[in-house]
């Protein structure tokens, strides 16, 4: 058998362990989301209009509460919509899609990988991706993270093919159909960020050979292609909204976000621009202690060739410099840097092996060793301090067990890391933080969920009260009540004599309040008309506050208000 021959073995053994790994990160991801109901604020919007548009058959545009939800276009909504039809409505259906698009984007990280290094660097890549907290945080939630996260990485694998092998039709017509995609999942964002990659790779690479003039002007009618297809959705959807779609989406939802922090997410310019670089150390910790030497190595020329390199900083250095500069910051946003990272960390770690590194990369791989301690270390401390924090005593064990996991897989990957065994570091990395997430789900979990107290005071709802009867609220507005209640709209008040007004009605109805604002409202609530139905305490999660949830029935029969 030729060199050759067992190159090609090697890769084709590599393709179906990718494949294999694919199906696991899916079965792994679907397991971590089906083990808690949804989390407040965002999982629970994003799944009740994914039900409402179900119910109403308006695929246009999305509605929460039968009022327009104009956060995000309509992509996710669609999908979601889709996998509650075929499941029910219940929080593993509305996160369905998102272990999909997770294993999806992993497995087009090993493509990528193998494309710039070799299949053993897109195989390590995909484990780095996988089990980094962030990508798999978003990877089981019930958000549109995960599905812009496969996208843009679509889009980005296409432009790397279309880099090496040279540009041909088929790649331009990818990157519009995918790049519309992204728009589609998070808006203007699913543009912005592959025209800044790619323009800057353009670039660097003006002096190359493979990429031309008309090459460079062909990707942007691919990327202008791709706002076109967009348009043919939301020109209809805005004209149908009255163009409360353009207004509120556009306006407050990316512009206002841009400009200024939104819903306290950021602050001031100065202070807020480092708050990326914690984010990438907590957020990629499985690829963390080679992300130093990794970047090292990227800019000393000393992994992968010039464009190979050049690709790479291209995909990462826009993307980040952009969300450190947009004044609302949130973790995710750095995401769609996530395969770049994981794909670099793993070329770093075959260079370590074969001894091709110089002195400064392995002084910087060695310091990624001590700042992936420290970072762990950190974690565990915050997962000791929040019992105490929170109030919930049910949470220190379970946080004593994960940090126990946490502990000992950094001991001994950095043992190993230490006695200059890069990959053996890696996979002890991987093995470790994959059990341990799943020890964190099994035990810190079960003790949340019985924190969260709206699913619960739902279910008493749904028992005790007829469909037909009204349900109002005051001082509480978490959405996860309406998804669990499942009966839209929900009564709210612009204000507390609108609640006075409400309040003195006599048709049948049941309204959800905090017992510490009730304590105030007993004038116009009285005991003789609101009989207490169900009361649950436990934490507003969104807000990290304790509170006893009431819900108080008025004049309902005693058979159904028992």
């Amino acid at each position: 058998m030729t060199l050759s021959d067992e190159a090609r073995t090697a890769e084709k053994k590599f393709t179906w362990l990718a494949l294999a790994a694919m199906l696991a990160i899916f079965a792994y991801a679907s397991f971590l989301s089906s083990r808690s109901t949804l989390f407040d604020r965002d999982e629970p919007r994003f799944a009740q209009a994914s039900v409402e548009m179900l119910t109403s058959g308006n695929w246009l545009y999305p509605t929460f509460d039968g009022e327009l939800r104009a956060d995000k276009p309509v992509f996710v909504y669609w999908l979601m919509a889709q996998a509650i039809h075929v499941f029910g409505a219940t929080a593993w259906a509305a996160r369905f899609w998102s272990p999909v698009c997770l294993a999806l984007a992993c497995g087009l990280v090993f493509l990528v990988g193998r494309k710039l290094f070799e299949g053993r660097t897109g195989l390590l890549a995909m484990g780095f991706m996988a089990l980094s907290p962030l990508a798999l945080a978003e990877g089981t939630l019930a958000t549109t993270d995960a599905l812009l996260l496969l996208c843009l990485t679509l889009v980005m694998s296409i432009f790397v093919y279309a880099a090496v092998d040279g540009p041909r039709p088929m790649h331009f017509v990818g990157i519009a159909l995918t790049c519309a995609g992204a728009i589609l999942a998070k808006g203007p964002v699913g543009v912005v960020i592959p025209a800044l990659s790619i323009g800057f790779a353009v670039w660097l690479l003006r002096n190359e050979r493979g990429i031309g003039r008309a090459h460079r002007l062909w990707f942007a009618v691919a990327l202008a292609a791709a706002v076109g297809l967009v348009l043919l959705w939301w020109i209809p959807a805005d004209r149908a909204t009255g163009g409360e779609y353009g207004t509120r989406g556009l306006g407050n939802h990316v512009f206002d976000r841009a400009l200024s922090p939104l819903e306290g997410h950021g602050g001031g310019f100065l202070i807020s621009l480092p708050f990326y670089v914690p984010v990438l150390a907590v957020g990629f910790l499985s690829g963390l202690m080679f992300l130093p030497g990794a970047f090292s190595a990227l800019l000393g020329e000393r992994i992968g060739n010039k464009r190979t390199r050049i690709l790479l900083i291209a995909w990462i250095v826009p993307t980040f410099l952009l969300m450190t500069l947009v004044a609302t910051k949130l973790p995710h946003y750095v995401l769609p840097i996530w395969p770049a990272l994981a794909i670099a960390s793993a070329a770093v770690v075959d260079a370590a092996e074969r001894g091709v590194l110089d002195d400064r990369d392995r002084s910087w791989l060695s310091s990624g060793t001590w700042i992936f301690g420290v970072v762990s270390v950190l974690i565990i401390g915050c997962l000791i301090a929040a019992p105490s924090y929170l109030q919930v005593d049910a949470l220190l064990l379970p946080g004593i067990a994960t940090s126990v996991a946490l502990a000992a897989t950094a001991v001994f990957a950095m043992h190993a890391h230490r006695r200059n065994h890069p990959r053996r570091a890696a996979c002890i990395a991987l093995l470790g933080l994959g059990v341990t997430w799943i020890v964190g789900v099994l035990l810190v979990v079960p003790a949340v969920e019985h924190t969260k107290v709206a699913p619960q005071l739902a279910a008493a709802i749904r028992t005790h009260v007829p469909a037909s009867v009204q349900i109002a609220r005051w001082k509480f507005v978490e959405p996860s009540l309406d998804f669990y209640l499942g009966r839209p709209p929900i009564k709210d008040f612009d204000d507390e004599d609108s609640l006075r007004r409400w309040a003195a009605e006599d048709s049948p109805a049941v309204l959800v309040i905090p017992r510490n604002v009730l304590a105030g409202l007993r004038d116009v609530l009285p005991e003789s008309r609101y009989s207490e139905l169900a009361a649950v305490e436990g934490l507003n999660l969104s807000k990290g506050e304790r509170l006893v949830l009431v819900a108080l029935a008025r004049d309902l029969p005693s058979t159904e208000a028992r």
